[in-house]
């Protein structure tokens, strides 16, 4: 049996597919500007537009069609491979006034990020324009 990921790993793997995400995208805007980036959009990106209604699933299917190519890496999008995942150093701090404890994990080898199920997401239209997210654990 195999241990839970951390909220970390799980923020890092959602930060790669959200970047792949984001590229895909930044291809698309590029194209239709006729720009293009020497390259066809892989297949297995789909496209949600700001506007859709039903933007939370469509980025939800994107994730999960993007999922089974993050182990690999997508190198045509500058994704580097999740499998494992290599975490360089995290930082932890836990306690407050006099009882405090920093743990410091160097080097880490994560197995299994690629193998996440995304249950739910849910897109704050004011924070389109931000590079980052908010995960609610």
């Amino acid at each position: 049996m195999t241990a839970p990921l951390s909220t970390r790993t799980l923020v890092l793997i959602l930060a790669l597919a959200t970047q792949a995400v984001s590229v895909a995208h930044a291809y698309a805007v590029a194209k239709d500007f006729g720009s293009g980036l020497g390259h066809p959009l892989p297949s297995f990106l789909k496209i949600c537009q700001r506007h859709d209604p039903n933007i939370n699933e469509c980025i939800k299917e994107a994730v999960e069609l993007l999922r089974p190519h993050l182990a690999e890496g997508i190198s045509e999008l500058g994704i580097p491979s999740c499998e494992p995942l290599l975490i360089p150093e995290v930082v932890v701090n836990q306690g407050s006034g006099p009882v405090t404890v920093t743990s410091i994990y160097r080097n880490l080898r994560v197995f299994g990020p690629s193998q996440f199920v995304l249950k739910s997401i849910k897109l704050v239209d004011q924070q389109l324009t931000r590079s980052g997210f908010t995960l609610n654990s």
